[in-house]
């Protein structure tokens, strides 16, 4: 996953970097180097948020 469809993923996803940040379980910091491309994407995440787009995965309801 390039940079570019990391930061289309978030969009798509209405999810801010500290947002992606909680959900994927990552510092908010490695989500703005994925972004800029700084970093790849490990392909785990990428495989996760396509899937997440597709609809065929959705984050657990957190509890208060």
């Amino acid at each position: 996953m390039t940079a570019q469809l990391y930061r289309l993923a978030l969009a798509r996803l209405r999810w801010s970097h500290d947002h992606a940040a909680r959900e994927l379980g990552v510092n908010p910091t490695t989500s703005w180097r994925w972004a800029r491309g700084d970093t790849k994407v490990p392909a785990a995440t990428a495989r996760l948020l396509e899937m997440m787009l597709r609809g065929a995965w959705q984050p657990l309801k957190r509890r208060a």
